[in-house]
């Protein structure tokens, strides 16, 4: 099960399908949150939401490491070896700098201790090389795992986002597991919202606001204990 809306009554389907219809270039173009749940857990993980939500409770991790696979890609959808024209535009190769900057804030803001990794590019096809991780500190990792470029509009610049699907390692099992994959994605290029007067790239805010839902998340699974309800930017 994908989980995208809560559930509502059916007469107001149309109407709010069409909002959100006109609603998703905007959505697009800024990133968002994939959850996709087996139905046998999208039951416990919403009972591991609501426990999260009691001051007190909950068993989730409040150390944990933040690593971060290096993105290489070429062109969008990785079948092509030529470097992306768009790539250095849209400040993509400030990932890693930003990412190494901003996670310490991101885990200081939230009540959480953690160290900060990033990790080589891998081949096309092939697994990440975890090795280099110690196997007794649970690590919440970001795989880059899309990237994609369309037109927003007819003969408009064009805007894109990149993927990147969660992954946590080395949670013993006495430690709470996720029950769900997560997928988070960030736009880059034109923003539908302000057209040809706004850029949207790689920059503090960007970085940010892809880890604090990653945290979001899986505070939502149990598996890390937030400060807060969800999780906060920080201040600087």
């Amino acid at each position: 099960m994908t989980l995208l809306l809560p559930l509502i009554p059916a007469r107001r389907v149309t109407i709010l399908s069409l909002a959100l219809m006109a609603a998703m270039p905007a959505l697009a173009a800024d990133g968002g949150i994939r959850e996709t749940c087996p139905k046998s857990a999208s039951v416990v993980a919403g009972a591991a939401s609501a426990a999260s939500d009691v001051p007190g409770s909950g068993k989730g991790l409040t150390t944990i490491d933040l690593v971060l696979v290096t993105a290489d890609f070429t062109r969008p959808g990785l079948v092509a070896q030529e470097p992306d024209e768009h790539w250095h535009e849209w400040k993509l190769d400030e990932v890693n700098r930003l990412f190494v900057e901003r996670a310490p804030k991101v885990l200081s803001a939230n009540g959480l201790d953690g160290r900060v990794i990033v990790l080589p590019a891998t081949p096309q096809g092939e697994k990440p090389d975890f090795s280099t991780l110690e196997p007794n500190r649970p690590a919440l990792v970001m795989v880059p795992a899309k990237y994609e470029k369309w037109r927003p509009k007819p003969l408009s610049p064009k805007a894109g986002a990149v993927t990147y699907a969660l992954q946590t390692m080395n949670l013993g099992p006495d430690m709470p597991q996720p029950k769900c994959q997560v997928e988070i994605w960030g736009g880059v290029g034109m923003d539908s919202t302000w057209g040809l007067f706004k850029t949207n790239v790689v920059d503090a805010e960007w970085i940010d606001t892809r880890l604090t839902g990653a945290l979001t998340m899986m505070a939502r699974q149990g598996v890390v204990k937030l400060s807060g309800e969800t999780a906060a930017r920080p201040k600087d």
